[in-house]
């Protein structure tokens, strides 16, 4: 009887939340405006132009995806968010970003994945725009 409810406990665990999760980004509200008409923040003033901010868990990535449009993406991975070296970084094309840790690619222009192991996007974050902030 003992060892039923050893392997029943072992199912439910390995089938269940009892393993740790690897995608969990802490909760860290953000209360960031930028101006930019400031000469810091030049490269958000054409589509496509992107900047790193320091706000949100590890950091942002601000991503200008239209002429009154926005993303900002975390820079934690999501693969493994809290390991010291996860860090999101966009690389020379402007539209790829890397994690070196663990290898995982992303779109800038979306946050989907283009390279595991991740498989969840990039966690973004509300944005709204009037036209300067």
């Amino acid at each position: 009887m003992r060892a039923i409810f050893c392997i029943l406990l072992f199912i439910i665990c390995t089938t269940s939340g009892c393993r740790k999760s690897r995608n969990q980004i802490p909760n860290t509200p953000i209360d960031l405006y930028i101006d930019t008409k400031l000469p810091s923040y030049i490269s958000l003033n054409i589509v496509g132009g992107w900047i790193y901010a320091s706000s949100g868990y590890k950091g942002l990535i601000i991503y200008r995806r239209s002429q009154d449009a926005f993303n900002a993406y975390e820079r934690a991975c999501p693969y493994d968010p809290t390991d010291d070296c996860s860090l999101v970084e966009v690389l020379k094309d402007n539209i790829t970003a890397v994690d070196s840790c663990c290898g995982s690619q992303y779109l800038i222009t979306d946050g989907n994945v283009i390279k595991g192991p991740a498989t969840q996007t990039l966690q973004q974050y509300q944005t709204t725009f009037d036209g300067t902030i």
